[in-house]
Formats: structure tokens, C-alpha cells, sequence
């Protein structure tokens, strides 16, 4: 019986200690909201920055473009051409092409 007794005391004790440190742990686990955005915006900094980023984005797609556009006239040289030229220069001229479009496509996925 004394026996337990003192393993009941023990648990009462244990259970005891544990409480506050329990407590203690959901006291810890508070959540907070934070408007990053509210605060980069009023940094003047980040202000500059983005506006620096969109005028060199801006720049970039122009640059793609006129790339599109030069892969655009070297087809319709070709379509108007490929009829005059023999197999070897016709497959010259296709894979030119394809060389280009595939370096425009690889120069805006790394800027993009």
C-alpha cells in the first residue's frame, strides 16, 4: 500500500512539474501577421529597385523581341528563296534558323 501510495505521489508530482512546462509551450506558439508588402513599400529603396528591375525587364523584352523579329525576316527570306536553292543550302538556311530561335529561347530563359 505504501508502495502505491508513493508511485501515486510520484505522479502527482510529475504531473505537477509538467503543467507549467506545458503552459509554457502553448504561450510559446503565438502566431503573428505581417504585411511585408505594406513594408517594402514604404522602404525607398525597394522602390528604386523594382523600378530599376521593370525598366531592365522592359529592356530585355525589347531585345527578344527584335531577335524574334530577325528569326521572322530570315523565314520569310527562306520561304521566298527555297525554291531557287538546292537541298544542301535549303537544309543550311532551316537549321540556321532553328540555331536562332533556339539561342533567342535559351538568352530569355535566362534573363526571364
Amino acid at each position: 500500500m505504501k508502495e502505491q501510495t508513493f508511485n501515486l505521489i510520484k505522479k502527482a508530482i510529475l504531473v505537477l512539474a509538467l503543467v507549467p512546462a506545458f503552459a509554457l509551450m502553448v504561450q510559446a506558439q503565438r502566431i503573428a501577421s505581417v504585411d511585408v508588402s505594406r513594408i517594402l513599400e514604404s522602404v525607398n529603396e525597394y522602390k528604386a529597385a523594382g523600378d530599376e528591375l521593370d525598366k531592365m525587364a522592359a529592356r530585355w523584352r525589347q531585345e527578344i523581341a527584335q531577335e524574334y523579329d530577325k528569326i521572322k525576316s530570315l523565314y520569310n527570306r527562306f520561304q521566298a528563296e527555297q525554291v531557287l536553292l538546292s537541298d544542301e543550302a535549303r537544309r543550311q538556311r532551316e537549321d540556321e534558323i532553328v540555331k536562332k530561335e533556339s539561342e533567342v529561347r535559351e538568352m530569355q530563359r535566362k534573363r526571364f
